[in-house]
């Protein structure tokens, strides 16, 4: 007799760490497997997307230097012009521009023009020398006294707006003054920073002017270039007009950009494509800088892509690698569980049929060796009790009496076992015969009924008046209802009440045993027709049990085709109905 856990009779830790420990362990290395794989997708892609940046900038960068190398060719080109001449006229100029035909071949120059510089003591001639051209309200602009002053002498092309800058000596102004040196002392094309113009102030303009010294001086040092400085050529540009054409050369509605000039102090913004912005609010865009260094400025390119700057494939790549790879650890750890589980379960029960077998032919053998001597026991007691060696005293007979029951007991529990282990190995055999059973069921309770009233319990019968015949063996069906209404008796509380009822359709017989005892939990049910297993109450420890009596019942009932169930509720007692069915062929169990 033992007792089943309810939460471990359905395997055994081991055996069910033995499919679910390597199934968890090769869904975490496939998990990881996966992650570095989504890892490295989600690093190419963004290596892709940086790539592509990357190129787009140069291709912007180099753009703008060759577009400004190309307008430093167009300068160095009028500084020769100037160092060729010991003088040049404004016509010959004018006719300079002209041959250049800068509207055609060079888009984006606002002007080009030649800027002298003036000592102190040539001011008011070189205001006359240029009245006499025709000019005649021509002045060098702010007046005052200055060590040099610069004068802006030819521009072209000669517009309204350009020719407001005639006279102008742009070297009063601290930046401009500052390119103008850097270009005179290094011989060097220099870039101004961006400033408003001044007739509209949204729009900004930036210069390029190279150096032109005396006529056949040719300085090498810093010292003989200041010395034999004459003046500038210059460039004059609108960023915007300028820069527009740089990026029609590079448009792209996934790409956008600004410039900035990093010399100047709150970093003037030169260009911003039309693009950018919109581009920078979005998600998942990617920004990089880039700087440009050109005739002694230094540019910054903030460059910016949105996502879709490469194809849909390439960005739903690593969200394909996760997924896919979530699904492959799911399946691959699926199939490892499902064979892991089919193999330990085949194992368990391999192992539970090997330990069943080993119990019945034990069980087998030890009823045979037990039922023996019991039987002996009995003859004996029986002689003694119809006095072969004797007249017993009444304190003998009583104690023989009880010896008696005792064996009974026994010998029933032996009868029980060897029933079972019989019926287990499928050797029984029904001998059915057409037997009243309302009859049989009076036997029954009338057999107990001393065990009954014992705990002063009551038992009330519900049966039909007239004999019910149905086809059973009688020895087996005895011992299945004997177990059940045993059963109603042992797990019922003193002076408590059992109630037995038959009733007949007409196909079978449904017989009804109630009680009003402890009951079972209903998570215990799977246990009660168990071999060898008892229900754990406040009852089970006080009453006597091998355990296979409700399990005998069922392997019973069953033989004759029938069916047993089992209701119940815990301190409100318990109901179980036997249906047999009225006629049948002989059948082993």
């Amino acid at each position: 007799m033992y007792y089943i856990d309810r939460k471990l009779k359905n395997s055994r830790k081991d055996l069910t760490y033995m499919h679910i420990g390597p199934t968890l362990l090769v869904f975490v290395a496939f998990m990881g497997l996966t992650i570095w794989n989504y890892n490295e997708a989600q690093s190419t892609l963004q290596d892709t997307k940086s790539s592509i940046l990357q190129s787009r900038m140069i291709e912007t960068r180099d753009e703008i230097a060759n577009r400004l190398t190309v307008y430093e060719n167009v300068v160095r080109a009028g500084a020769g012009l100037f160092e060729g001449s010991e003088e040049v006229s404004r016509d010959e100029w004018k006719s300079f521009i002209d041959i250049m035909d800068l509207d055609e071949r060079y888009q984006g120059v606002q002007s080009l023009g030649y800027i002298a510089v003036l000592r102190p003591t040539d001011l008011e001639a070189h205001i006359q020398s240029v009245k006499q051209t025709g000019i005649m309200d021509y002045s060098v602009s702010p007046s005052g006294q200055r060590d040099i002053y610069t004068s802006i002498v030819y521009i072209e092309p000669m517009s309204p707006e350009n020719a407001i800058y005639i006279g102008t000596d742009i070297y009063v102004e601290p930046s401009r003054k500052l390119t103008l040196d850097t270009a005179a002392k290094t011989g060097q094309p220099a870039i101004t920073a961006p400033v408003n113009a001044i007739l509209n102030e949204d729009i900004t303009i930036f210069s390029m002017f190279l150096p032109v010294y005396a006529q056949g001086s040719n300085p090498q040092t810093e010292t003989e270039r200041l010395q034999n400085l004459r003046g500038y050529i210059y460039a004059g540009f609108r960023a915007n007009n300028f820069f527009k054409n740089v990026y029609q050369s590079t448009l792209d509605d996934n790409y956008g950009y600004v410039l900035t000039d990093k010399d100047s102090q709150d970093n003037v913004t030169l260009y911003e494509s039309p693009t950018y912005s919109s581009i920078k609010s979005e998600a998942n865009t990617n920004s990089s800088v880039l700087n440009l260094n050109i005739a002694n400025k230094e540019w910054t390119i903030s460059g910016t892509t949105s996502a879709d700057i490469i194809s849909e494939s390439d960005r739903s790549r690593p969200s394909s690698v996760l997924w896919g790879g979530i699904l492959f650890s799911v399946l691959v750890a699926g199939l490892i569980y499902t064979l892991l589980l089919n193999r330990t379960q085949k194992y368990e029960k391999k192992e539970s049929s090997e330990i069943q077998n080993a119990k019945d032919e034990l069980l087998a053998l030890a009823s045979h060796q037990l039922r023996t001597p019991a039987t002996g026991v009995k003859q004996y007691i029986g002689m003694l009790k119809e006095g072969y060696v004797g007249e017993l005293t009444q304190e003998q007979h009583n104690y023989i009496e009880k010896a008696y029951q005792i064996n009974e007991r026994q010998l029933n529990t032996i009868n029980e076992m060897l029933v079972v282990a019989h019926a287990d190995a499928g050797n029984m055999k029904l001998s059915l015969e057409k037997l009243d059973i309302v009859g049989l069921m009076k036997e029954i309770v009338e057999e107990q009924k001393s065990s009954i009233e014992e705990k002063g319990q009551s038992v009330s019968l519900n049966l039909p008046k007239h004999a019910v015949k149905i086809d059973i063996d009688q020895r087996y069906m005895r011992m299945a209802l004997e177990n059940i209404l045993s059963n109603a008796n042992k797990y019922t509380e003193n002076k408590g009440s059992i109630k037995v009822m038959l009733y007949k359709s007409h196909k079978s017989v449904t017989i009804i045993v109630r009680d009003n005892g402890v009951g079972v939990d209903p998570a215990d049910f799977p246990l009660l027709f168990k071999k060898f297993s008892r229900i754990p109450n406040e009852l089970t420890n006080r009453v006597s049990g091998s355990g296979i009596g409700l399990y005998l019942s069922k392997k019973i009932i069953e033989a004759h085709k029938g069916t047993i169930e089992f209701q119940s509720k815990v301190g409100r007692g318990s109901k179980c109905v036997v249906t047999i069915p009225l006629n049948q062929t002989q059948k082993k169990m």
